[in-house]
C-alpha cells in the first residue's frame, strides 16, 4: 500500500498545528516556573512530541477517537472544539482533562473566573485575545483534585 504525501495545504496545517502544541507547552512550562506552587502537581510537557500528536490527529477520521494518557495537552488543541460561551470552554476543557467531573460550585467558579478575564460570555467575542484566559483556565482545572486522578 503506497501512501500519498500531503498536499501543500495538509501540510501548513500540520506545521501550524505543531506549533500551536509547541508554544502552549512553552507557556506552561513558564507558568510553573514564574508562579512557582500556584499549580499543584506536575505536567509531563509535550515538547519534543508535537509530530507525533498531529502526526496521529492528521489521519483522524469521523467518529475516530483518541485516548490520550501521557504528554496529552496538544490533542485537544488540534481536535479543537464547538464552545461558543465561557461555560462550554470549561466544559469542554475539564471532559479533556478529567476522569471525574468537576463540582457543580468548582464548575461555576471556573466560568466565573473565564468570563471574568475576558470580560464577555462569548468566545467569539473574545476570539482575538482569549488565549491567555484559557491557558489560566486549564491550569486552574489542572492544579485541581479530580486532574490529580488521572
Amino acid at each position: 500500500m503506497s501512501v500519498q504525501a500531503p498536499n501543500a495545504e495538509r501540510q501548513i496545517w500540520i506545521f501550524t498545528q505543531m506549533l500551536r502544541i509547541r508554544e502552549f507547552e512553552e507557556r506552561v512550562k513558564r507558568s510553573f516556573t514564574e508562579h512557582p506552587g500556584v499549580i499543584r502537581g506536575h505536567t509531563h510537557l509535550a515538547d519534543g512530541a508535537e509530530a507525533s500528536i498531529v502526526g496521529t490527529l492528521a489521519h483522524f477520521r469521523s467518529g475516530d477517537a483518541a485516548l490520550a494518557t501521557y504528554r496529552c495537552h496538544g490533542y485537544p488543541l488540534v481536535l479543537g472544539t464547538d464552545a461558543t460561551t465561557a461555560a462550554d470552554a470549561v466544559d469542554y476543557l475539564a471532559a479533556r482533562m478529567l476522569r471525574v467531573p468537576l463540582a457543580p460550585a468548582t464548575r461555576e467558579a471556573f466560568v466565573a473566573f473565564l468570563g471574568k478575564e475576558l470580560g464577555t460570555d462569548s468566545l467569539d467575542r473574545a476570539r482575538s485575545y482569549m488565549e491567555d484566559a484559557l491557558r489560566m483556565t486549564t491550569h486552574l482545572i489542572m492544579s485541581t483534585p479530580e486532574y490529580q486522578l488521572v
